[in-house]
């Protein structure tokens, strides 16, 4: 039996008399903020752990994620193949982890790093779900910058610039396999990736090719012919299993029947789908009527996020929603920002015995915690992440590609540095994006 097994036990027990049990406005335990100065959606989450009964048993689960998030994870997955209707209470769970360590840091640390780093020590360490430091080796790859959309708020697409050739393509996946990297995921994005005339052939050829695929994800808005999507199916017979799309859907160009009749087939072939929809703000009505209607097409290949916009890119809600909003909103489980929760460890101040103190926040959080500031520690970059450019211009993460240093080029050089795949030190005074910030870092 494992250390969670009493616990989801005891859940399953008490889940059905929970609901409506207690006021949604009772208190937490003893420490814990009042609810009233927490931002809304954290209320919502500390509201649900507070119901009755429920409240001491989810504390138990939670005490238990925070000592051991991996083998909290394992549990996890083995309770839900036995029990899948309890898999929006598993979500709220972690939903409510890392919500709340995402309010505690803001609320603990006025001014930042600095604050954080009075009241429980530095950032000592940083990683990816409390994986090791060089596990995982995560490709972020632009392949076009081609969309046939043209949406007034994007700035990504260029329809004037060159693709490049699919045999370079092709040769870049051969230099990555020569890496020998236990697990590699691969991100497609632009642009709109399928719009590269080799974008098929491409796809075929990594997933044949390069060893210990675990993911190869395009980033879409999946407005393809249905041939295109058959073409790809047949193209990759064997290997669909490992492919994924996140479609985006765009309220300027969408056609609804196509993006839902090319998400269902792809999921119908063993691809995983997710249909992401931003929540805008002044389209809430629109939002709240497309994500009833992707709901009802949900499937064990078919997922829906409904990504919050936040204000400034950080935690917290743009202001522009109304209270009606956020109770909507806090009712939807943003599954991307969970599977990126980040393992923060603070070395304990002072010269006392204190053991580390380990957190967990989600990318935004640690941006408007303001504990995204890693200058001078040691960063996994190049070893847990490449970044390639459109021309083949190879970084070690995506904050480094707006630099003008001389770089290599995946296109042309005949391998990939080894120094290059050595960890960096963070030469940067905050970071900024997601994909970096779950890079693993060190003190040094």
């Amino acid at each position: 039996m494992g250390p969670l097994d009493p616990v989801f036990e005891s859940l399953g027990r008490l889940t059905a008399e929970a609901v409506g049990q207690a006021d949604a406005s009772s208190s937490g335990a003893a420490g814990d903020p009042p609810l009233e100065t927490l931002d809304p959606g954290v209320r919502k989450a500390a509201a649900f752990l507070a119901k009755g009964r429920i409240a001491e048993t989810l504390r138990q689960c939670l005490e238990i994620v925070q000592r051991d998030l991996d083998e909290a994870a394992r549990q996890f997955r083995k309770f839900l193949a036995r029990e899948r209707g309890l898999a929006d209470l598993a979500a709220q769970v972690r939903a409510v982890l890392v919500s709340l360590d995402d309010h505690r840091a803001r609320r603990e640390g006025p001014g930042g790093v600095a604050g954080a780093a009075r009241l429980r020590g530095r950032v000592a360490r940083v990683t990816c779900q409390g994986r090791e430091p060089g596990s995982v080796l995560n490709v972020n790859w632009v392949i076009t910058r081609h969309c046939n959309f043209s949406c007034s708020y994007c700035t990504a697409y260029d329809n004037s610039v060159a693709y490049p050739s699919e045999r370079d393509l092709k040769s870049a996946v051969d230099k990555i396999a020569k890496l020998g990297r236990p697990d590699v995921k691969v991100v497609l994005t632009g642009g709109e990736p399928t719009l590269h005339p080799g974008y098929i052939g491409f796809v075929k050829h990594m997933a044949e090719r390069l060893p210990n695929l675990s993911t190869l994800r395009t980033e879409t808005n999946l407005s393809r012919t249905p041939r295109f999507y058959s073409d790809l199916v047949e193209a990759t017979n064997g290997h669909t299993g490992i492919l994924a799309f996140h479609g985006s859907y765009h309220f300027e160009f969408t056609d609804l029947d196509r993006f839902l009749a090319n998400a269902r087939f792809l999921s119908e072939h063993g691809i995983g789908v997710q249909l992401r929809l931003l929540a805008h703000p002044e389209r809430m009505p629109e939002v709240r009527r497309l994500a009833a209607e992707l709901s009802a097409h949900r499937g064990p290949r078919l997922a829906l996020v409904v990504k919050t916009v936040r204000k400034h890119f950080g935690a917290y809600p743009d202001d522009r929603y109304t209270d009606e909003d956020l109770a909507w909103l806090s009712e939807i489980h943003d599954a991307e920002e969970l599977e990126r929760a980040i393992a923060v460890e603070f070395a304990p101040a002072g010269d006392g015995p204190a053991r580390r103190e380990r957190r967990y926040f989600s990318p935004n959080g640690m941006i408007a915690s303001g504990l995204n500031r890693f200058r001078g520690m040691r960063c996994f970059a190049g070893v847990e992440m490449l970044s390639i450019g459109l021309g083949g211009g190879l970084d070690g993460a995506v904050c480094f590609r707006g630099s003008k240093a001389e770089r290599p080029n995946i296109y042309r050089d005949p391998a990939i540095p080894s120094a290059f795949l050595e960890p960096v030190i963070c030469p940067f005074d905050a970071c900024g994006c997601p994909e970096d910030i779950a890079i693993s870092k060190l003190a040094l």
